[in-house]
């Protein structure tokens, strides 16, 4: 929702990128250092390790930020050649797929949640990579999983067939607008 007000209205098209870049990685050093914060002073408190249920909320207001300055990073980037082109075009309009595969309940609960918290147990270096590694198994795994998915809509012309019905329903949409 926040993304489409940006774009409507062209907010924040004026930010010079290496300040989008600024903004993206204080948001994020932020939210680690206020989690180390937490860390120690619940240590001190409690002498013992909080568990936590998410390594960093989705909703916190730093995360907001840095995915807002993320999406307009990668909206100025200019790419040279139709292959290359075609590929990102193809991963991202799969990449939702992945997020909504990643998060489901089947997924989530039996195969990621709580599994991989020996992860964060190792030194920070090999911890961080370690945890990209791993995400890039998972984003792999579910772009795996969603090829036969746009496979199956390639084959029956199901995004043409949606988008003209989106179409029809936004002009009936717009017809009752008028008439009230």
């Amino acid at each position: 929702m926040i993304g489409a007000y940006i774009r409507k209205y062209g907010l924040l098209k004026r930010v010079k990128t290496i300040l989008l870049c600024l903004i993206y990685f204080g948001a994020v050093s932020f939210d680690f250092f206020k989690r180390f914060v937490y860390d120690v002073l619940y240590l001190k408190l409690k002498g013992e390790m909080p568990f936590y249920e998410d390594a960093m909320n989705y909703m916190a207001m730093t995360m907001v930020i840095a995915a807002i300055s993320l999406v307009l990073i990668f909206e100025r980037i200019q790419i040279n050649g139709d292959k290359i082109k075609r590929i990102l075009s193809r991963l991202s309009s799969m990449s939702f797929s992945v997020y909504l595969i990643h998060v489901h309940i089947l997924t989530w609960d039996y195969l990621l949640d709580k599994k991989y918290i020996f992860i964060a147990q190792e030194n920070a270096a090999l911890s961080a990579v370690t945890a990209l590694a791993f995400s890039g198994v998972v984003f792999a795994f579910c772009l795996i999983i969603d090829i036969p998915r746009e496979m199956l809509f390639e084959k029956f012309k199901l995004k043409k067939r949606i988008n003209n019905l989106e179409s029809k329903i936004i002009g009936i949409a717009q017809k009752c607008c008028k008439e009230v």
